[in-house]
């Protein structure tokens, strides 16, 4: 299945609603503030990025622009004035600053600026009229700060994805001869296509990880017949025994057959029955019919 990318119109910003803003209208020189502005006004700035959320966010903050007065909005593209994103990166690296608040951590972002300073991050619903009452009746109020950001992370163009990627969970090699071209560390096969998360190729991939899985499993469990080879041998005991059971069966016989001397026909079946019986407990019922056969006869 081909995978699609939503194509968006970008939102052109009119330069009399929304100031563009770019590298050389921040303070990237002050050392202290370095995502600072030059000017004073209290100024709205929305940062974004080149996604759709991004350009969803332009439309809302364009029809709110066009609409209010006396506050300042303005736009900033962070692909573009690539200075000034690396600013807001570096106030994550610096948990001492009075504006670490202010780090990069989702685009896009909605920061409040008053006297050149950032005064407080938006957390509100990302709506016109919701935007329209926060500029008029709070965003410029000069005791008003908020100084903490609730969005984290930026919205992916697509869902695609490599499938069948392994974490190397081996012991390390300790030796230069344990490389081996069929034991790949990476555990990647470059053959695999990307897909689309949530679609049927990968689903029927995952499907054929899971039967490798298993047949690797089956394959380490080959060692269990070896425990069932006792089997036999108990049998091999059980036909011992049967065999004590004839000899004393012979036994009998032999007694029946020396009938001129019931004596040692008596004696020799006796030792019959006495083969029998030390071979197992089985031959014990052979050997007493034989013995009741010499109680008859004699």
């Amino acid at each position: 299945m081909a995978t699609t990318t939503n194509t968006l119109t970008p939102v052109i910003f009119e330069q009399e609603s929304v100031r563009i803003l770019r590298d050389e209208h921040f303070s990237l020189a002050n050392p202290i503030c370095k995502v600072g502005l030059i000017f004073e006004n209290c100024i709205m700035v929305l940062f974004y990025a080149k996604n759709t959320e991004s350009e969803h966010m332009k439309a809302i903050w364009k029809a709110v622009a066009v609409q209010i007065f006396g506050v300042v909005f303005a736009a900033c593209n962070l692909i573009d004035e690539k200075k000034v994103a690396q600013a807001f990166s570096e106030l994550g690296d610096n948990p001492n600053s009075p504006y670490h608040w202010a780090k990069l951590q989702q685009i896009p972002f909605i920061l409040v600026y008053r006297k050149g300073l950032p005064q407080a991050c938006f957390n509100g619903d990302r709506t016109v009229e919701v935007l329209l009452n926060y500029a008029l009746t709070l965003a410029c109020n000069s005791t008003y700060k908020e100084f903490n950001q609730l969005g984290y992370g930026m919205q992916a163009e697509n869902r695609l994805e490599t499938v069948g990627y392994k974490h190397y969970d081996k012991s390390p090699l300790m030796t230069s001869t344990e490389f081996k071209g069929n034991n790949p560390i990476r555990g990647y096969d470059p053959n695999i296509q990307n897909v689309t998360k949530g679609s049927a190729e990968e689903k029927k991939l995952e499907e054929e990880f899971e039967k490798e899985a298993k047949a690797e499993g089956q394959a380490g469990t080959t060692a269990q017949p070896t425990g069932t080879t006792a089997q036999p041998t108990g049998a091999t005991a059980q036909s011992t025994g049967t065999t004590g059971q004839q000899t004393g069966t012979t036994g009998q016989q032999t007694g029946t057959t020396g009938q001129s001397t019931g004596t040692t026909g008596q004696s020799t079946g006796t030792t019959g029955q006495s083969t029998g019986t030390t071979t197992r407990n089985q031959t014990t019922s052979a050997g007493s019919v034989g013995n009741k056969k010499e109680e008859v006869k004699l």
